[in-house]
């Protein structure tokens, strides 16, 4: 009999544990309200494939990338410096949400302005080259997007502009490639 009472009060630990179980398991089904996902498939899908991956390396959420693409929509003259200067400013920020929405507020207001910081190996490239705007622009974003590979980058890229008839046109085509992931470094000669 004791037997049988040792076995009932096992049988029922058991299945109380079992009951448990399944009651943990209808918890882990049940659906809990969750925040909204930082990126959804809102407007920001549809912005200048530029601010898109701007937005992707800062983790930028979507409202501001699609607020960020309609102020450089209205920048068009500017978009390049513009840009540059977000990746050099967003790169070293603590909260680089917060810094870009105080950015926006600038362009907004017309207070933006795209200083660079000097940077010795894009101003020997810049000056030996006779590199335009657009070019440099494109290599502070290379800084800021490759910082490992800098000096690797710089070098193969010194050595086809030495060989080439178009040096700023050169430089940008290959950063882009480089920097929208088509090519996965700076090709060596």
């Amino acid at each position: 009999m004791m037997q049988m009472m040792g076995m009932g009060a096992a049988m029922g630990a058991a299945m109380s544990a079992a009951a448990m179980a399944g009651a943990e398991e209808e918890d882990e089904h049940e659906e809990v309200p969750q925040a909204p996902a930082k990126r959804s498939s809102g407007g920001a899908d549809k912005a200048d494939r530029d601010v898109r991956r701007l937005g992707a390396l800062f983790d930028i959420e979507d409202e501001w990338v699609k607020r960020l693409d309609e102020l450089i929509e209205r920048r068009k003259d500017t978009k390049e410096m513009d840009m540059a200067k977000l990746y050099e400013v967003l790169d070293t920020a603590r909260n680089p949400s917060g810094l870009l929405l105080a950015k926006m507020d600038d362009m907004d207001s017309g207070t933006f302005v795209a200083n660079f910081k000097r940077d010795e190996r894009i101003e020997r490239l810049v000056e030996r080259f006779g590199l335009d705007q657009d070019a440099r622009c494109r290599l502070v974003e290379l800084r800021v997007r490759r910082k490992s590979k800098q000096d690797e980058d710089h070098q193969r890229l010194e050595q086809h502009l030495q060989h080439c008839s178009d040096p700023s046109w050169t430089a940008f085509s290959l950063i882009k490639k480089v920097v929208q992931g088509k090519l996965t470094e700076v090709p060596d000669m």
